[in-house]
């Protein structure tokens, strides 16, 4: 039960909460798969072992209960529309996809614009071999991450890096565990000078994430923390004072 309400309050937070619901049933599946022989398995089966049990269904009717009433007395905006989808298009999901998949250069910010992606393409054979290493054991995380990158794809509207950093953790602990794999690949001195050289350039970026994390914090308290963006600039502080003295206090800016 309280897993269910904690689901369904993530998905007050935010409406891709409800991919935790559908990560919870990929993984009940997976387990009633993984407990009875390949030969025996059929759908049949499958639903009898995932729902015959109240235990089971507990943490889906705790989050109905919860988010049910939530989304029918205060309906949302239309951020979460399906209507959205209506402008769907093959070519559409083929953009979202090459998107997506260089959006997570991004992620190496303090790098060289034209360096991100090379840092990033290296780091993807890492995160597959660590990917492979543990999908014994975290087939619910990478689940969870295809579930959300398959909802970003689907939906028309592009979005920024910010939305992939509920699974930006997994890949980076996946790429950590594949780069562990090759670093432990040779014993002896080759083994010692293999492992040195892999944990270098890992070093190196904490190092450059740390250092430009330190500066931007600097920078900020020099500024006394004024955030230099949105309605912060000084192009925005300009146009609320001529509204302010330009118009009458009870007039609507449309």
């Amino acid at each position: 039960i309280l897993l269910g309400v904690l689901m369904a309050l993530a998905s007050l937070i935010r409406s891709n909460g409800w991919l935790l619901p559908v990560t919870l049933g990929f993984t009940q599946a997976v387990e009633a798969v993984r407990r009875r022989p390949l030969a025996g398995v059929n759908p049949g089966s499958v639903g009898r072992a995932v729902g015959g049990r109240w235990v089971a269904a507990l943490p889906y009717l705790a989050f109905a209960a919860v988010a049910a009433p939530w989304q029918i007395v205060f309906p949302e905006g239309e951020t979460t529309h399906f209507g959205y989808f209506r402008s769907l298009s093959p070519g559409m999901v083929m953009g979202n996809l090459h998107y997506y998949l260089e959006l997570p250069a991004d992620f190496f910010q303090p790098l060289p614009e034209g360096t991100r992606l090379l840092v990033f393409g290296a780091s993807v054979p890492f995160a597959v071999r660590g990917a492979m290493h543990r999908r014994g054991t975290d087939y619910p995380l990478m689940g969870y991450a295809a579930f959300t990158v398959l909802l970003y794809v689907m939906w028309p509207i592009p979005q920024g890096l910010r939305m992939l950093f509920p699974v930006l953790p997994f890949y980076v602990s996946f790429a950590l565990s594949g780069l562990e794999r090759c670093c432990m690949a040779r014993s002896g001195f080759d083994g010692r000078l293999w492992r040195t050289l892999c944990a270098g350039p890992v070093v190196a970026l904490a190092v450059l994430f740390a250092t430009c994390s330190a500066w931007r914090g600097l920078a900020n308290m020099r500024a006394h923390r004024q955030d230099s963006t949105g309605p912060h600039t000084a192009a925005s502080r300009e146009m609320l004072g001529f509204i302010s003295r330009e118009t009458p206090p009870d007039s609507v800016i449309v």
